[in-house]
């Protein structure tokens, strides 16, 4: 019975130390996903300096053979870890510092906002884990439906007015004129014909 109990107590150690070693990895993880301050770093989308930057927002994987890396673009290469990706490959991301990817005022994780996310489809890039993924953030959902309702009015906007110059140009005014109802009209004895159009009213009817 002794050795039972030393043992049932000896796995319950362990336990004990495999929670408390997956709690420190996990808060460990999750330091690493913060923003922080890195010498000689920019942000990759404004470009400034000596600001705390998220290095896995924005991630990337290249072949070893690619010529040419996109350092200029704010590349950072991350130190290869033998598990993934492989040896052959290279893997980095685009640091973004907490003006253009926000921390989530929760989990003070970063927030992959609209901007971000054309940012990483312009690199051909992927998201990260490194973002926060458990709270709704309403701000960047209600400034990306304001944005697209503005730019679907704007492009109606322009659509009409590219139609209504088109038309212009090749009916002129005075058709177009007609064709809302607004006719040139002329007095004649008992009747007013649009000099345009055609269109025949009685005289009373149509102002001179």
């Amino acid at each position: 019975m002794q050795a039972r109990g030393a043992k049932l107590r000896g796995m319950q150690v362990n336990n004990l130390m495999d929670d408390d070693w997956r709690t420190r990895t996990r808060d460990s993880l999750l330091q690493s996903y913060l923003h922080r301050h890195v010498d000689d770093c920019a942000c990759a989308m404004c470009g400034q300096k000596d600001v705390p930057l998220a290095f896995h927002v924005v991630e990337k994987t290249f072949d070893q053979n690619e010529r040419e890396l996109p350092y200029k673009q704010g590349f950072i290469q991350f130190a290869p870890s033998g598990v993934f990706p492989p040896l052959d490959y290279i893997r980095g991301s685009f640091p973004l510092c907490t003006k253009c990817a926000p921390p989530c005022k929760k989990c003070k994780l970063p927030i992959d906002t609209p901007s971000v996310h054309n940012f990483a489809l312009s690199l051909q890039a992927k998201l990260g884990l490194g973002v926060c993924t458990d709270h709704i953030h309403w701000r960047y959902i209600l400034e990306a439906a304001i944005k697209k309702t503005f730019t679907i009015a704007l492009l109606t906007v322009a659509a009409f007015f590219i139609l209504f110059f088109w038309m212009l140009r090749h009916l002129g005014l005075s058709r177009i004129l007609c064709a809302i109802g607004v006719h040139s009209w002329k007095n004649l004895v008992l009747r007013d014909v649009c000099t345009v159009c055609g269109k025949t009213t009685a005289t009373y009817a149509a102002p001179q």
